[in-house]
């Protein structure tokens, strides 16, 4: 396939290096003309425990425009899709597109969008981008992916072709319960260890910290009204479990002053009509706590 990936960041390197690894012909497309002469000139190198690879990807400035792809998979994070509505709008609507950020915040973006074939995914690697060619892959996880609109797309070939021992694809019916299972953990452990600066574990290993987390998720049950809650939950504590060494997105984000994903997350919740139903003093604190660190 020809694939494009907008977006040079961690998933982005990524996914262009197992797709690449595959195979496949990528285009990497860059916010920075030097990260793309970088990644033409010397690739891409991933580095996983103690080995490290090399992979040969084609790499351009998105102000260049867009090529024609079989596939454009969208890697940036939330707060920068605004920037590149213009971009999409122009794309021609038989390019199929993914697209791969945290929280829900895009669905008005994807809704407005001309193209017939649109994707939606969620990616459970651990990621993290040395420079602006080198990207570790820290955890291994799976890729799931769901049709938002159309098909036409054969999820299940793309799941096939872009699969990898170490970087799995799968398929799912639902993209609602995809996306707002990822919703529920992304805001119980995102926003916690950002201000708080700790690893995920310690949510669960410190009791002081474990009532906050329990108390969170009440909160978020109250809004979201899921038929069982206990399914979230144990999820949550799963993901918790998996990665308790890990520091997460928003809490690298805040320690390199970044902005945060947080308006797609916790600010999810403010666009649905159950959440002024309801009192939620926890999860208000945390998404002003956190827009207060960006500033």
């Amino acid at each position: 396939m020809n694939i494009g990936i907008i977006g040079g960041g961690s998933i982005g390197l990524l996914f262009a290096s197992y797709l690449a690894e595959n195979g496949h012909a990528v285009t990497l497309y860059t916010k920075t003309e030097e990260q793309a002469i970088l990644l033409q000139t010397e690739g891409i190198l991933l580095q996983k425990d103690a080995s490290q690879s090399r992979l040969h990807v084609d790499a351009h400035v998105i102000t260049q425009g867009i090529r024609d792809h079989d596939l454009l998979i969208i890697t940036v994070k939330q707060y920068h899709l605004s920037s590149l509505t213009p971009i999409l709008l122009s794309l021609p609507s038989r390019i199929p597109l993914l697209f791969v950020q945290n929280g829900m915040g895009h669905l008005n973006l994807l809704e407005r969008l001309p193209q017939a074939n649109i994707m939606v995914g969620i990616v459970e690697h651990g990621a993290l981008r040395r420079n602006s060619n080198t990207v570790v892959h820290s955890g291994e996880g799976v890729t799931k992916v769901s049709v938002f609109r159309g098909a036409e797309f054969n999820k299940e070939l793309f799941s096939d072709a872009c699969s990898n021992p170490s970087f799995p694809v799968e398929v799912k019916q639902d993209w609602y319960e995809m996306l707002i299972t990822k919703l529920v953990v992304n805001s119980m452990i995102n926003p916690l260890t950002a201000l708080l600066r700790v690893e995920n574990g310690q949510l669960l290993s410190n009791p002081h910290f474990y009532q906050l987390f329990t108390n969170l998720y009440q909160e978020i049950v109250k809004i979201l009204k899921p038929d069982n809650p206990n399914d979230w939950w144990e999820i949550v504590v799963s993901v918790c479990k998996k990665t308790a060494k890990n520091r997460s997105s928003m809490l690298r984000d805040i320690e390199q002053l970044k902005e945060t994903e947080i308006d797609g997350i916790i600010g999810y919740f403010h666009t649905l009509p159950t959440y002024s139903d309801n009192d939620t003093p926890i999860l208000d604190f945390l998404y002003t706590a956190v827009k207060g660190l960006e500033n």
